[in-house]
């Protein structure tokens, strides 16, 4: 029979182990009701996505199904979103816009960028060296 912990023991289990999502996924799969639902919302505290530009229309679409659950998009704290390669930051903003403020308590976004990753246009680049 499984031993029933407190609320303020088990809160302070899924504390200790908020940067550890293994542990937080083994938590969830303990068989123990009370901790799933504790453990669930923290596995997504940590949020990042990896894309590519020519992955773009595929992360819109991913990213969009993430923030549908409103549960899931409500325990997310942190979003780091990785850009690999060349991006025209004008696509990459349509893909999030709509989507970022499902994230209600988000506190830290970063965006990683590798190689160079935000191109612009002619026209913009005319008007940058005015």
């Amino acid at each position: 029979m499984p031993v029933r912990l407190p609320k303020e023991l088990q809160s302070f289990v899924l504390d200790h182990l908020a940067g550890d999502r293994e542990a937080l996924w083994n938590l969830c799969l303990a068989g123990n009701r009370d901790l799933f639902t504790a453990a669930l919302p923290r596995t997504w505290q940590d949020v990042s996505f990896t894309v590519r530009f020519s992955q773009l229309p595929n992360f819109q679409k991913r990213f969009s199904q993430f923030t549908s659950n409103t549960d899931r998009a409500q325990a997310v704290r942190r979003l780091q979103l990785t850009l690999a390669g060349e991006f025209d930051k004008d696509a990459f903003t349509d893909a999030v816009a709509d989507e970022l403020p499902k994230l209600v308590n988000a506190t830290h976004a970063c965006v990683v960028c590798f190689e160079p990753c935000m191109r612009t246009t002619r026209a913009r680049r005319g008007l940058l060296r005015l």
